[in-house]
């Protein structure tokens, strides 16, 4: 818009510089037509003919004063012109200023976004970092066996397996309600293993979730947290999402798409990825 003002502006304005061309010739023309004019009532009046000084008068009175008069008012009209010539100039100065404005104000935007996304990737890396280092510092016996690391979600889902099958819920009552009752027996035995790690992987999806970023990028961000995690990892967050500790992390799940690899075929029963959406899963 403002580009197609800046061109309508100088349009007028070199149509304004071509009357004013115009009109100062028209004026210089009846100058000099006035001044021929005046020589030749001089000529006739004084040298021709008897000095008749009334008679000059009234001859450069009649038609030098017509001419000049008409000379006058192409002046008044040339000034009328520049003025509005500076009108336009002030405009075209006004809509360039805003244009150099907004452009500083774009780029200004463009490095709070860069600085943003910056300060976003500091802290989210260095989450995802004391994650990985808290994944590592794991250790637990399952199955007469020690699991470390990223390994001890092996064995921890082997724990809630069994806690799941001694679950004393009956049939009639759901696949949830043993689900529920399973986790929260497994969760208070293992409450400082599986609770702080999945405090941690919930605040990392809840920075990506609460950022300013666009969401093809909180996307990105997710898949890389995703992309850190084992089939076991991603089975017992299928079972954590289910339960009473972990529903606020169940629709950050949905959103991200956490549990979309999880290998569905080991879960505890093939039912229960039917409390989930269908489209929560690669199908495998």
């Amino acid at each position: 818009m403002d580009d197609e003002s800046i061109k309508r502006i100088r349009s007028d304005e070199e149509g304004i510089h071509n009357k004013i061309r115009l009109v100062t010739v028209l004026v210089w023309t009846l100058v000099a037509l006035g001044l021929l004019v005046g020589l030749h009532g001089v000529y006739v009046y004084v040298f021709q003919a008897e000095f008749k000084l009334a008679g000059l008068g009234d001859y450069l009175g009649g038609s030098v004063a017509s001419l000049w008069s008409l000379a006058g008012l192409f002046l008044i009209y040339l000034a009328f012109l520049g003025q509005r010539l500076q009108l336009l100039g002030q405009q075209e100065e006004l809509i360039l200023n805003r244009q150099e404005l907004q452009a500083t104000r774009r780029e200004f935007e463009q490095q709070n976004a860069t600085l943003r996304k910056q300060n976003f990737e500091n802290t989210f890396f260095h989450l995802l970092k004391l994650h990985q280092d808290n994944v590592q510092s794991l250790r637990v016996p399952s199955l007469g066996q020690n699991y470390v690391g990223q390994a001890a979600f092996k064995g921890l889902y082997h724990q809630f397996a069994t806690h799941h099958k001694s679950a004393n819920v009956p049939d009639a009552d759901g696949h949830k309600k043993k689900i529920l009752t399973a986790y929260r027996n497994f969760f208070a035995a293992y409450q400082s293993e599986v609770g702080h790690y999945f405090r941690g992987l919930y605040n990392i999806i809840k920075i990506i979730n609460l950022s300013e970023l666009t969401d093809g990028e909180k996307r990105i961000y997710a898949n890389l947290v995703r992309a850190q995690l084992s089939s076991d990892e991603l089975l017992l967050l299928f079972y954590n999402c289910l339960s009473e500790v972990g529903e606020k992390f169940y629709p950050l799940a949905e959103e991200y798409n956490l549990l979309k690899t999880t290998p569905t075929r080991q879960l505890l029963d093939k039912q229960h990825k039917d409390l989930y959406p269908q489209t929560t899963f690669n199908f495998n």
